[in-house]
């Protein structure tokens, strides 16, 4: 494809119109978006017993104008990197606008579809997108503009008019079915997108002071897995059964376990704890070799220690702790005060904490946003960007996980979430229940165009961006 932009700014006082027009360069996101494969999950519709259901790309389907239906204005140039394509969080986001009219005062800065001037070609080889912003809306310095999708116009990181994220609902089937494939005590640690493998810890015999570590091969090819009980294969070379030391065994029998995967080890934190704010509690650090899955390190954490207070966390899960999330090679971890929830940078070599602040549990990592349950976070300058809460996932059929401002919602935990390309996947307990989600990140750049010199909107001007896509020759 081939991207043209046009836009016109009109002093409302004089008439007088200036016109800038820029091409651009397009983004890999929709080879991503339509060409993973996403380890076989259940991103594309197949017959079930359980009747209809809810689809990723169900939402990105016709392509014009859904999975490409909106549009971002940000403050800064984007890196012109066809790999790329999240905007970073501190780049300001100065209007947007989706496939629709802007009906809502939820957004302020998103203009309205104009769909009597969008249209297909007669050729039916290009289409015509138009936008137009009123005197209130999309006023600042604007540096470059990008297509998106329909629901990523709507819904930006730091402005979202519903939810973020739209996932595919994981109903009852799905959590049976895992189970029957994989364990009802096992939990995700780690994954590898590219090779297709899930690493999972069992705890079935945890009362007995044992923890089992398991590999699964999810097949590159044939039907979406999950649903057939055959579809994983278990590497049994690689299972093993570990038994805990008598440092930590105790605590490890009645408490709360945290499993881990970094640098090439397994971190296992233990918890005399099983619930709510527990300071006082004994805590333990287990290394393990990822490889081999020996015991490293074994040792109880001293109570007067910074860690420590990392592991006093407790979600409404009795079960692991949080994400699994990393972040520059250290591992983005929650604690619970007497107040609140924050999350800590906890670096497993040096043993350091660096605390973020009372921000919520960390859920997903997606460059250097962080999506916690009560905030957004910008990671690399350290700053909050909202805390307005909203629900994390909102299902097509409105089942949703998660909190809203308000509190309503279901509690969930996140136990272990991965991002590849535009895909997380999320591996969620509620109430006692275990859930595997795919969702799709609908915030993703399709182009890329960083304008000549930048230029700014006043409340004396109205503006039309004129976007149009070619297919190229090529």
């Amino acid at each position: 494809m081939h991207g043209h932009a046009k836009i016109e700014l009109t002093d409302v006082k004089t008439g007088q119109t200036t016109v800038i027009e820029n091409d651009n360069m397009v983004t890999n996101a929709l080879n991503d978006l339509f060409g993973c494969n996403f380890l076989n999950q259940n991103i594309y519709p197949l017959p079930t017993t359980s009747g209809n259901r809810n689809y990723p790309l169900d939402q990105y389907f016709p392509v014009i104008p859904n999975a490409i239906g909106g549009i971002y204005l940000f403050n800064k140039p984007n890196e012109e990197n066809k790999d790329s394509y999240f905007a970073p969080i501190d780049n300001k986001l100065i209007g947007c606008g989706s496939n629709d009219t802007n009906t809502t005062n939820l957004i302020k800065n998103r203009g309205h579809f104009n769909a009597t001037a969008s249209k297909f070609s007669n050729d039916r080889k290009s289409y015509t997108f138009v936008w137009d912003f009123n005197q209130e809306q999309a006023n600042g310095e604007i540096s470059s503009i990008s297509l998106t999708s329909a629901l990523g116009g709507k819904q930006y990181f730091t402005d979202c008019e519903y939810t973020p994220f739209y996932y595919s609902k994981s109903d009852y089937e799905l959590f049976y079915n895992f189970c029957k494939l994989f364990g009802s005590y096992s939990y995700l640690y780690d994954i590898d997108f590219e090779k297709g493998i899930l690493y999972t810890a069992d705890l079935a015999k945890k009362s007995d002071g044992k923890i089992t570590f398991k590999k699964y091969i999810i097949p590159t090819s044939g039907p979406v897995s999950l649903h057939t009980v055959n579809s994983f294969q278990e590497e049994t070379t690689y299972q093993k059964e570990v038994t805990i030391g008598d440092i930590a065994k105790s605590a490890f029998k009645s408490g709360t376990v945290s499993i881990y995967s970094l640098h090439g080890y397994i971190y296992l934190f233990i918890s005399s704890a099983t619930y709510g704010y527990t300071s006082p509690s004994k805590k333990y650090l287990i290394k393990l070799a990822a490889d081999t899955l020996e015991i490293i390190e074994e040792k109880e954490i001293l109570t007067d220690s910074n860690l420590c207070m990392l592991l006093a966390y407790r979600d409404y899960s009795s079960h692991n702790n949080c994400s699994n999330v990393t972040y520059h090679n250290k591992l983005l971890l929650p604690y619970t005060t007497e107040q609140a929830t924050g999350t800590c940078l906890f670096d497993p070599i040096s043993e350091t904490v660096e605390d973020l602040g009372l921000i919520g549990a960390p859920c997903f990592l997606i460059n250097d946003t962080l999506i916690t349950k009560t905030s957004i976070y910008d990671l690399k300058n350290r700053a909050i960007v909202s805390s307005n809460c909203f629900t994390l996932f909102q299902g097509a059929n409105g089942w949703t996980f998660g909190y809203t401002y308000n509190g309503n919602g279901y509690p969930f935990q996140v136990i272990f979430s991965r991002v590849y390309k535009n895909y997380i996947m999320a591996f969620i307990t509620s109430s006692d229940s275990k859930y595997l989600i795919t969702s799709i990140l609908p915030q993703y750049l399709v182009t890329i165009n960083n304008l000549p010199e930048p230029i700014t909107k006043t409340s004396d001007q109205t503006m039309r961006i004129t976007y149009t896509l070619t297919e190229a020759e090529d």
